[in-house]
């Protein structure tokens, strides 16, 4: 399963700083995502089978959600940037300011 402090480290990002998380709500999440994450996997790794590859890689667990039915585009439009930000050096990062990506272009405008 996910550690979970991961869990809850993602979970206060979206909360009030004066917001708490019961032990249930915490371990509920933690099996949720777990199981997510297996369920993604294994079908990025049936395709990886299939094509005779030895490594998934970020596009097959795109494809494993969109054929799942999961809304995949907050992911894609978000990969790029990850990965030009995973090449930068560390004092590059520290200098930037802001996220990746605005929120506003990955989930719209409400």
């Amino acid at each position: 399963m996910m550690p979970i402090a991961n869990v809850i480290r993602i979970m206060r990002r979206v909360l009030p700083g004066h917001g708490k998380i019961s032990g249930d709500a915490k371990e509920m999440i933690q099996e949720c995502v777990s199981e997510y994450i297996i369920f993604i996997t294994d079908e990025a790794n049936e395709r990886c089978q299939r094509e005779q590859r030895m490594n998934i890689t970020a596009e097959d667990l795109i494809w494993a959600m969109s054929r799942l039915g999961y809304y995949v585009e907050p992911v894609s439009i978000y990969l790029h940037p990850y990965r030009e930000f995973e090449g930068e050096s560390r004092s590059q990062r520290r200098s930037r300011q802001g996220s990746l990506i605005p929120r506003k272009k990955i989930f719209g405008s409400h």
